[in-house]
C-alpha cells in the first residue's frame, strides 16, 4: 500500500524525467511521512537510472540533482513513480495526517480529535 498526498513539488519531477524512463508520472505526490521499500524492487530502480544516465546509480542521481533549489529530488517520488509505472497490484489511500506538539505524544490523555480518521499521527520540530 502506498500513502498519497497533495505534496506537489515541480522540481521532484523534473529531476525523475532526467533520471528514469518514465513517460508518465503519477497525479498525485508519493511523498508522506512513511514508506516501505521492496529490496528487489530497489535493485530495479537502479538498474533503470544506471542504463538512463549511463552512470553508477548514486552518480546518476547525484550528477543530475539541481543544487540551486532545496527540494531537487525525493526516493519517495522516485520510488512511487517505478511502482506506478511497472506494478498493477498496489493500492493507493491518501494520507491523512495529523501534527501535533510532541507534549501529546508523550501524554497518557486521549488526543482532542478523532484518531480514527488519520493514518499518521507526527510530530514536527523544526528545531532538532
Amino acid at each position: 500500500m502506498f500513502l498519497a498526498s497533495d505534496e506537489y513539488s515541480p522540481n521532484y519531477y523534473i529531476m525523475l524525467q532526467r533520471i528514469t524512463a518514465y513517460r508518465k508520472l503519477a497525479p498525485w505526490s508519493f511523498v508522506s511521512h512513511c514508506m516501505g521499500f521492496e529490496r528487489g524492487h530497489m535493485l530495479s530502480v537502479h538498474d533503470m537510472i544506471e542504463r538512463k544516465t549511463s552512470a553508477n546509480w548514486i552518480d546518476g542521481v547525484l550528477n543530475n540533482l539541481n543544487t540551486s533549489v532545496s527540494d531537487s529530488f525525493s526516493e519517495y517520488e522516485l520510488y512511487g513513480n517505478y511502482i506506478y509505472n511497472t506494478q498493477r497490484d498496489f493500492i493507493i489511500r491518501y494520507w491523512y495526517n495529523q501534527k501535533v506538539k510532541e507534549s501529546l505524544i508523550l501524554s497518557e490523555e486521549s488526543p482532542p480529535f478523532p484518531v480514527s480518521r488519520y493514518t499518521t499521527i507526527s510530530c514536527h520540530d523544526k528545531r532538532r
